[in-house]
């Protein structure tokens, strides 16, 4: 619950993208959640990338994720 607040700070989200490289399928696909949540669309890219991900749970999380934020996105 701790970091899905923080995940409203954008040097947090910042600091977090960073990790992917590092991070095993569990964290990332856990962090895709937490980005959904946090609706920023500024984690887009991050999550398109993912959406590549050669791990078929990674990348089907990411996709997911992209869509909640996208959704969440006011319409002009």
């Amino acid at each position: 619950a701790y970091l899905k607040e923080l995940m409203h700070r954008e040097d947090v989200r910042r600091s977090i993208v960073k990790t992917f490289p590092e991070a095993t399928r569990t964290q990332k696909t856990a962090l895709c959640w937490i980005f959904a949540d946090s609706k920023s669309p500024d984690l887009l890219p991050t999550l398109n990338q993912l959406g590549s991900d050669p791990d078929g749970q990674v990348s089907t999380a990411a996709k997911r994720a992209a869509h909640v934020i996208q959704q969440a996105r006011p319409t002009p």
